[in-house]
């Protein structure tokens, strides 16, 4: 086909990406990988294509904390009622973040915690599903872990 030819594709598209991070210096390395694609397009295709990028925050960074207060309850909920449990970091569906920048009465500086209290399977599609009698589980872990932090 002659590069020439404009009229087979729209001259125009637009693509939108979200980036979450537990880590602010690793979106910050993750912006700066793309800046550095788009300029590699916009070089290549010089004359043909312009790429741009632009970059805004909607939600407010997170860093993991350091605090183990919160954490060690839920291992101490977890281990009373055998329960496995992995304890990490990550910003996939935890919009309880938004939080973070926030403080109590008391002054205090909120730290979320999520607690994935279920098996989920196939996430994010039509064929999502849950497993009901681990939500069962999940439920009486919850409930350990308000009684472990109220004593």
């Amino acid at each position: 086909m002659d590069i020439k030819v404009t009229n087979v594709l729209n001259p125009y598209a637009e693509a939108t990406y979200s980036i979450r991070s537990a880590s602010l210096p690793k979106e910050n390395e993750l912006i700066a990988k793309i800046q550095g694609m788009i300029e590699e397009f916009n070089k290549k295709y010089e004359g043909i294509a312009v790429a741009k990028g632009t970059f805004k925050q909607k939600m407010p960074a997170f860093e993991k904390s350091d605090d183990t207060y919160i954490p060690e309850v839920f291992k101490r909920a977890a281990e009373k009622l055998g329960v496995k449990y992995e304890i990490n970091s990550f910003h996939a569906g935890a919009e309880t973040h938004i939080y973070c920048q926030h403080k109590n009465a008391k002054g205090e500086t909120f730290i979320p915690f999520l607690m994935g209290l279920a098996d989920l399977y196939n996430m994010h599609s039509a064929d999502e599903k849950m497993d009901y009698k681990s939500f069962l589980k999940g439920y009486k872990l919850l409930s350990q872990f308000f009684f472990e932090f109220n004593k």
